[in-house]
């Protein structure tokens, strides 16, 4: 009998990307895992980068963009213009990723057939914070709220979705909201910290794994002040199983 997972439930879902597991950086501490999850717009390897690519260089060099494309996803010129139709036109895929999991998967089974190195990852925002988050963005524009990518995420939150069904937790990363979700606090080599002062460890993900050391964690990173300005939070990332998709 499968059982649910509390760190899932406990979430308001944010969405879902196409990601390719990143290799470790040469500046990562070599207790982490060779290929890192991530959602950090300085770590992650995802398909939406290709959308973005391609309409900063809408009127310039397409041809940067359609190489960079098949060197990173395999993607031929077609299936490129075909992606970019998509993010212009599918309601349920904006700037940063895919609202719903169903949009994901059919993005990959159309796009990218059979590619077992790619993941589809949710990423959901504990609801402990959830209305710390829209507080803030009630307030008015600051910092951290001030960009399209987190007026996208302030409404998705404010739907209050839960994650879709079947996925599986794979721990928590400190993401800070600042123009959007930069840096990890890997980027900022917090991760040996927490392991040096707070006895916390990452998980074979480079995530971790409880919640309550996800909060501490932050906490840490607020009280200490020396990492990236913005608001950082604990999102849960959660992974679902690319040859389960289901039908459209």
């Amino acid at each position: 009998m499968e059982t649910s997972d509390p760190r899932v439930e406990d979430c308001v879902a944010y969405g879902y990307s196409i990601l390719s597991p990143r290799p470790r950086p040469d500046w990562a501490r070599k207790e982490l895992p060779e290929r890192l999850m991530s959602r950090s717009n300085c770590l992650k390897t995802d398909l939406t980068n290709v959308w973005l690519d391609a309409w900063q260089e809408r009127e310039g060099d397409m041809a940067s963009v359609y190489r960079e494309a098949h060197e990173r996803f395999g993607l031929e010129p077609g299936a490129v213009d075909r992606l970019c139709l998509c993010y212009q036109t599918t309601p349920e895929v904006d700037m940063d990723g895919f609202r719903t999991l169903s949009a994901a998967e059919e993005v990959l089974r159309d796009l990218l057939p059979g590619r077992a190195d790619l993941v589809i990852v949710g990423l959901g925002l504990p609801r402990k914070f959830v209305n710390d988050l829209l507080a803030i963005a009630a307030t008015g524009p600051v910092d951290e709220i001030n960009s399209a990518t987190s007026e996208l995420l302030v409404e998705a939150l404010n739907k209050n979705q839960s994650f879709a069904p079947g996925g599986e937790a794979l721990g928590y990363e400190p993401l800070v909201l600042n123009g959007g979700l930069s840096c990890s606090w890997l980027c900022n080599g917090i991760d040996r910290v927490a392991d040096d002062k707070l006895g916390i460890k990452t998980n074979g993900f480079g995530l971790i794994e409880r919640f309550a050391d996800a909060d501490r964690v932050v906490q840490y990173i607020r009280e200490d002040g020396h990492a990236e300005p913005g608001l950082w939070l604990p999102w849960l990332l959660v992974r679902y199983d690319v040859d389960s998709q289901r039908a459209v």
